[in-house]
């Protein structure tokens, strides 16, 4: 199974990440709480997906990922 975004190139503490409404993509440490149309929560600083990098085209309210469990 896939995943919505490319967690290759993505901070160790970053836990999550969502997309807001219009289409920025943010990284977060703990999980967001979905607002009215946005995600809020411990946000890590320079970890943003301009919206013509982020590879996530679904909805944003469905946007919301945990970071994939690596398997050895």
């Amino acid at each position: 199974m896939g995943t919505k975004y490319d967690w290759s190139e993505v901070p160790p503490d970053v836990q999550f990440m969502a997309t807001d409404f219009d289409g920025w993509a943010f990284g977060y440490k703990s999980e967001p709480e979905r607002l009215a149309t946005e995600f809020s929560g411990d946000l890590v600083y320079g970890v943003v997906v301009l919206p013509y990098n982020n590879i996530y085209e679904g909805d944003w309210e469905d946007s919301l990922e945990q970071r994939p469990v690596k398997k050895n």
